[in-house]
């Protein structure tokens, strides 16, 4: 609990003056977060009233011994920008006005040459076990929340990628959010087609939130 009360007093101290109830996610977005899978309560400021976060490290998760982890994949639109946080390799795809796949996101696979570079730096391995590379021979993902067993030496990050959108240049259709398990067997492209051949059979029964 030390710990836990470390961090309400940094929080409450700091110059944060735009922080509001329901906007966690953007707060985690801006950095301030201390790692993305600390557990969080709303809390208030009772001398300014302003909102804050309270962040819990995880510890009822730590306390148990959970050893699940997640994958993590936000996007939030205000006005004509839309931000993409990925933590994982659940992958977010947009449909412009042409037709074309925007990826949103990029997979955190322990193969990739950036994500290899930071696992062997820290002093870890990959190698392949049941067909897929795997962080220290068990996790198929080098980031995610949780998971903690392999979070101790940095083997594992739940640092997020974020990327920033135009609306206005892309004029998107719709976006398709999804976990591995639908990329495992559609390519970006295919996924776009497929949706986009239903919204013309359903027509109005389908709406699009940027129409």
């Amino acid at each position: 609990m030390k710990i836990a009360y470390h961090r309400l007093s940094r929080l409450l101290s700091m110059q944060e003056k735009n922080l509001t109830v329901g906007n966690a996610t953007a707060y985690a977005l801006k950095g301030r977060r201390f790692k993305m899978e600390d557990r969080f309560n709303i809390i208030k400021n009772e001398k300014t009233g302003i909102n804050l976060l309270l962040f819990l490290m995880g510890m009822e998760s730590k306390k148990k011994n959970d050893v699940a982890g997640s994958t993590a994949l936000v996007a939030l639109q205000h006005k004509n920008k839309l931000v993409v946080a990925n933590v994982g390799d659940s992958r977010g795809v947009m449909c412009d006005y042409k037709g074309n796949a925007i990826p949103l996101s990029f997979d955190h696979k322990p193969q990739t040459v950036s994500e290899h570079k930071r696992i062997i730096k820290a002093g870890g391995f990959v190698s392949i076990f049941e067909g897929a590379w795997r962080v220290a021979g068990c996790l198929a993902v080098s980031r995610a929340l949780g998971n903690y067993p392999l979070k101790a030496d940095n083997l594992v990050s739940a640092e997020p990628d974020v990327t920033t959108f135009d609306l206005d240049v892309f004029k998107p259709q719709f976006m398709i959010l999804a976990t591995d398990g639908l990329w495992d067997k559609f390519r970006n492209e295919e996924a776009v087609i497929f949706v986009r051949s239903r919204r013309v059979k359903l027509g109005s029964q389908l709406c699009s939130h940027w129409q």
